[in-house]
C-alpha cells in the first residue's frame, strides 16, 4: 500500500508567484489531458486501490479522484466569486447589498 503525505498548497506559493500564468495554464492542461488519458485505462475496480494518507488515513483511488473533483470545482466557485464582486455587483447599485460574496 503505497504511503503519500497531505498537499499544502502554501509550499507551492513560491512556485507559482512570479510564474507566467499562460505558460502555467498550458502546462497543467497538458498534465490533465495525460492524466485523464490514463485514467481512463484504468479498469472500473482500480477505483479501490488503497494507499495510506498521512492525515486522512487509509484511502481508495475513487476517494481521491472525488476529492479532486471537489478540489476543483471550489476554483471554479472561487473564480465565478470574483466575477460577480468585480464585473457586477458595482453595476447593480442598491439591488447589490443583499449579496454577500466572498472573493
Amino acid at each position: 500500500m503505497p504511503a503519500f503525505e497531505a498537499d499544502d498548497a502554501q509550499m507551492h506559493l513560491d512556485l507559482y508567484r512570479e510564474a507566467d500564468a499562460e505558460d502555467s495554464f498550458d502546462h497543467f492542461e497538458e498534465q490533465r489531458e495525460t492524466n485523464v488519458d490514463f485514467l481512463r485505462q484504468l479498469p472500473a475496480k482500480a477505483g479501490n486501490r488503497r494507499a495510506m494518507h498521512s492525515t486522512a488515513g487509509e484511502i481508495t483511488l475513487a476517494q481521491m479522484l472525488h476529492e479532486w473533483v471537489l478540489h476543483d470545482l471550489g476554483h471554479i466557485d472561487q473564480i465565478a466569486e470574483l466575477v460577480r464582486a468585480r464585473r457586477y455587483l458595482a453595476g447593480a447599485g442598491p439591488l447589490g447589498s443583499d449579496y454577500k460574496l466572498r472573493p
